[in-house]
């Protein structure tokens, strides 16, 4: 785990609601590292169209360090922009990808942006990017419109760009030197009637990462979104068509040809410590009342525990709107984030590894969706 260089001072500063600045002597002098902090970025999406997104930091050593709630424009100066929707973390860079502001950014261990992409000027490209992916130096994204983008990491240079055959493309995850990326949705229009419809997809992509070529399909359920990879296995959730079909928790096998397995019902999933974190979430939405349940998948027994992998946690999980489940991956913590959508700050849930409840803490931002543990 790469640990996080940033001042303590820094750290206060941001905690402090109102900063005035002082005369030109009394400038503070650039910090200096007093200390080295193991942390975690955590990235809140922000509402749509608002360009709230942030990226927050916090210390995963100390509990009473004071959490940064814009990293982002503590240390670039400016806001990180709209709607984000993916962080990941590759060969000790972080990057950002942004659907409403059509970008992704590189990031270096402390916050500091060392690229950024921007895709308004390209046609194919301009639906919006989704979700990221990485094998051997390049990036893969994911786009609305049907493309996926091949991305030097180096220089954050688009490689190449690939028709799949989708329309709306979502979760993007590699195994075995193959892209699976999930195709969602496409929106029609009859011009004779003037009515509008969506129609529900029900495949994965397979890409050849080293010939960037589209080489089969897999038949999933129905509306395929998040997708994540371990050992060689894909896990997906597929979010039904709201209507006859509803979520579904899948795992494809690439080695046994593809072979599709429903697993169960989920709403969202973190990966960790040989494990898939799971939470199936029905929510009343003329009440907003939800109700959560919680469970886990052990990848290596192949076996599902229908108990919840949490103990002594706090009632409000049982009803709170959950956003993200991320597990740090030195310490096997878990992280639970809980959203109220437009109406504030969500927080993050700590969980130790072995499920025993430690902390909450607001996450900085609106609608936490994933972090990235340093």
């Amino acid at each position: 785990m790469k640990k996080l260089k940033i001042a303590y001072s820094l750290l206060l500063l941001s905690a402090v609601a109102g900063f005035t600045s002082c005369d030109k002597n009394d400038d503070p002098k650039e910090p200096t590292v007093n200390e080295t902090l193991n942390g975690a970025f955590v990235l809140n999406q922000g509402s749509y169209q608002m360009n709230n997104a942030g990226l927050a930091y916090f210390s995963t050593d100390n509990s009473d360090s004071p959490l940064v709630a814009d990293l982002f424009f503590d240390v670039n100066k400016y806001k990180l922009g709209d709607n984000a929707t993916d962080i990941a973390k590759y060969k000790g860079d972080i990057y950002i990808s942004m659907t409403g502001s059509n970008c992704i950014y590189k990031l270096n261990n402390e916050g500091k942006v060392t690229g950024r992409l921007l895709f308004h000027t390209d046609e194919e490209l301009q639906g919006g990017v989704r979700y990221m992916t990485f094998k051997d130096d390049c990036l893969y994204a994911s786009f609305y419109g049907g493309v996926v983008a091949k991305i030097s990491t180096d220089k954050l240079e688009i490689l190449s760009k690939l028709k799949t055959g989708g329309a709306n493309l979502e979760g993007i995850a590699e195994a075995n030197g193959y892209i699976y990326v999930a195709d969602s949705y496409q929106s029609t229009y009859d011009a004779a009637t003037g009515q509008s419809d969506i129609v529900y997809s029900d495949k994965l992509y397979v890409i050849d990462s080293k010939s960037f070529t589209v080489t089969g399909t897999v038949q999933v359920s129905v509306n395929p979104n998040k997708l994540l990879a371990h050992n060689g296995k894909l896990f997906l959730i597929s979010w039904g068509n709201y209507a006859d079909k509803g979520y579904s928790f899948q795992m494809i096998e690439p080695a046994q040809a593809n072979k599709v397995t429903e697993l169960g019902v989920a709403t969202d999933m973190g990966i960790g410590n040989g494990k898939i974190y799971l939470v199936n979430s029905e929510t009343d939405w003329t009440t907003w009342s939800t109700t959560n349940t919680w469970f886990s998948y052990d990848i290596n027994a192949g076996t599902m525990n229908n108990a919840s992998f949490m103990t002594n946690a706090p009632e409000d999980l049982n009803s709170d709107h959950i956003s993200m489940i991320s597990v740090d991956d030195l310490t096997g913590e878990v992280y639970v984030g809980t959203t109220q959508y437009t109406l504030g700050n969500g927080k993050l849930y700590r969980f130790s590894k072995n499920g025993e409840y430690k902390t909450n803490f607001d996450c900085g931002g609106q609608n936490p969706i994933g972090a990235v543990f340093l």
